[in-house]
């Protein structure tokens, strides 16, 4: 009978420590790839985060070093039901740059965008991805310097297989349409390993308009931690693998979901 109490209380705290993570909060800002699940349905979902790129091998623009950092980088996602949710994000940008004894910088709003996704296939036995299908419009709010001065349509599919209990792999494949000569191609790839309910890791390859001349090749990998069910921390950073792509970058990131 001395056995029994250590043993129920070790279950106890197991079940506690199950609950705790049940049905806990996933982001769409774990790197640049954006994940399949949508909101719990009348739950509002607020990512944000803070991002530092250095840039000083830019085509065509000898000795040109450029800095950015993307001041709260938002996105707000609300879920309508089960499969389908509405999302906004935009973000405050700060862009230096500087050229042998000139400078310059410009502070602005970043763009900002509304959108949905809705979750159309759901994994049950291997054969198929969970995908979802995710459509926004990017608007000319911000600075000319950094914001294209036309409204833009984006969308594609946004997906992820299973390879075992621990580990995943994400991939999208979005466009947008720029303009009647030009489409904008996204794609990424990443593998996500859970090493506890808490903490995971990933690494990624993204590419954005590989066709075109100015097309970027990215790396980046990172870490999050689950603090609470419905609050979780991201951090992550990569760099270029092409003279297009920036250097390097960092960002930092919080995401949380009311009510819990």
């Amino acid at each position: 009978m001395r056995f029994v109490l250590p043993i129920l209380t070790v279950l106890f705290a197991a079940q506690i420590a199950f609950g705790q993570y049940y049905g806990a909060i996933r982001v769409d800002q774990r790197g640049l790839s954006k994940d399949y699940q949508i909101v719990k349905k009348y739950r509002l979902q607020i990512e944000s985060g803070i991002s530092y790129m250095s840039d000083t091998d830019i085509p065509g623009i000898p000795n040109l070093e450029e800095q950015q950092v993307n001041l709260a980088q938002t996105l707000l996602r609300f879920g309508l039901s089960k499969h389908f949710e509405l999302r906004m994000g935009s973000q405050m940008v700060y862009r230096r740059q500087k050229l042998l004894a000139w400078k310059h910088s410009v502070t602005t709003i970043g763009g900002m965008f509304v959108g949905a996704k809705w979750q159309f296939l759901q994994h049950k036995k291997g054969l198929l991805p969970n995908t979802s299908l995710l459509a926004r419009i990017n608007l000319p709010v911000g600075s000319k310097e950094i914001v294209s001065s036309k409204i833009e349509p984006q969308g594609g599919i946004v997906a992820s297989h299973p390879l075992s209990e621990a580990a995943r792999l994400n991939y999208n494949v979005l466009v947008c349409y720029r303009d009647q000569s030009f489409l904008e191609y996204f794609y990424a790839a990443q593998l996500v390993v859970d090493f506890s309910p808490q903490t995971s890791a990933f690494i990624e390859f993204a590419g954005i308009d590989p066709d075109n001349a100015r097309g970027q090749v990215i790396f980046d990998g990172g870490l999050t931690l689950l603090a609470k069910r419905n609050l979780m921390f991201m951090l992550y950073g990569g760099k270029g693998l092409n003279n297009v792509a920036p250097d390097w970058f960092v960002r930092f990131g919080v995401g949380v979901r009311l009510p819990r």
